[in-house]
């Protein structure tokens, strides 16, 4: 197959694209004009322009692209980025998907399980509906971007939690570990919803095969765990402690909105969909894919 990919040079992207290299598929990158080569096909989201003709024969396009979340405070600015990467660029696949001659049999595109929002113990599967904030209205908005007119083209919509890989928030999170200071993040009660990367790879590859298949997939472990688990396991299997605590008006204080919407929030997810078709995870614990990894 010919595979069109935004983000490829992600911790996530990077790694799916090295597996489907390995499994023969002709994979090309959708980078931002300014960075192209000649093998790749370019955009620029702020004068909203693709080389249109450039898209032409893809048989699945794979939409990651988008502002790091994590990555500093939540100010105007920051979530103007954040809502703007992926809704615009979003809407600028989709139309041109509508408009080629020849588009995609699938169009794969990102979301996340921040549109579920903060729903404490309530395990939530695709049926659900969006909850509350930020994050919860950025989701919300994705996937209606990635509406196509057009029947031809089949589309998913993959909301992801925590990936678990080399990289990612694992590889900001051992060198704290390693040196004792591992901690739980307020009361630690709060759901983390998780897939081991190679199990997000899989379950791409699966989405592609099963072509009766379309709309939101919880690419998510069926094993979802609260933050007190995962520090506690994460600390064991370093060999260190792992017993401190950061209480969340400190959190709060030092991340603002951010705090709120991705650490303190809890979001229990079930992966209905991807059970009910037959997939099977190869790590489905969070000791599983945590050891795999360390």
């Amino acid at each position: 197959m010919k595979i069109l990919i935004s983000g490829a040079s992600g911790f996530i992207g990077s790694y799916l694209t090295g597996e489907l290299h390995r499994d023969r598929h002709t994979v090309v990158k959708l980078v931002r004009d300014d960075r192209a080569t000649p093998k790749d096909v370019a955009w620029n989201i702020e004068s909203y322009k693709i080389v249109s003709g450039a898209m032409e024969g893809f048989d699945v396009i794979i939409h990651l692209a988008g502002e790091n979340l994590s990555n500093g405070r939540w100010t105007k600015s920051k979530k103007k980025k954040i809502y703007e990467s992926r809704i615009i660029g979003t809407k600028l696949l989709a139309e041109t998907i509508d408009k080629l001659k020849n588009p995609p049999s699938l169009f794969i595109s990102a979301s996340a399980v921040g549109y579920y929002g903060d729903r404490g113990n309530d395990e939530l599967t695709e049926k659900d509906k969006p909850g509350e904030g930020f994050l919860t209205e950025v989701c919300r908005d994705w996937e209606s971007a990635s509406e196509l007119e057009s029947s031809k083209t089949r589309v998913v919509n993959i909301r992801t939690g925590v990936v678990i890989g080399n990289g990612g928030m694992l590889n900001k999170l051992l060198p704290v570990f390693k040196m004792g200071l591992g901690a739980r993040l307020g009361t630690g009660k709060q759901y983390m919803s998780w897939i081991n990367i190679k199990d997000f790879t899989e379950a791409l590859k699966f989405i592609i095969r099963k072509k009766e298949i379309k709309g939101p997939f919880n690419l998510v472990s069926p094993e979802p765990v609260t933050n007190s688990v995962f520090t506690k396991e994460l600390g064991r299997l370093l060999g260190r402690p792992a017993f401190l605590f950061i209480p969340g008006w400190v959190l709060k204080i030092i991340f603002g909105e951010l705090a709120d919407e991705m650490l303190l929030s809890s979001t229990k997810v079930q992966p209905e969909v991807l059970l009910k078709h037959g997939f099977k995870f190869k790590f489905p614990s969070i000791r599983e894919s945590l050891m795999n990894w360390i």
